[in-house]
């Protein structure tokens, strides 16, 4: 298969992760939309010494599956990320699963 070197400016990826319930962890995931950043892009991050939660903005642009305590979808804007971010362990489980997307993609097609 031939590869397309223009690529869509994002991808959407399962997140999934876990936070503390009553004496065991609750599982929950969502879909992120997260930004196809050029290498040179990812190495800037990386060399700007950036936290997790730093990151984020930069990578996420995004999200379905992330709803209130209704059931009723939250919608992705700035406020809502930040609120998001508020979990702890968010910002590096969003900043690992870009990551593991990025090396997983490359896997399966090698």
């Amino acid at each position: 298969m031939a590869f397309k070197l223009q690529q869509s400016a994002t991808f959407k990826w399962p997140v999934e992760f876990e936070v503390p319930g009553d004496g065991r962890p609750l599982k929950g995931s969502f879909t992120g939309e997260f930004v196809r950043l050029a290498q040179s892009e990812i190495d800037a991050h990386a060399s700007a010494a950036e936290t997790d939660r730093d990151l984020v903005p930069h990578i996420l642009s995004g999200w379905s599956g992330v709803t209130d305590a209704d059931g009723v979808e939250v919608e992705y804007t700035p406020a809502n990320r930040a609120r998001l971010l508020e979990v702890p362990g968010m910002a590096s489980v969003i900043v690992r699963t870009f990551f593991e997307a990025l090396a997983g993609s490359a896997r399966r097609k090698n």
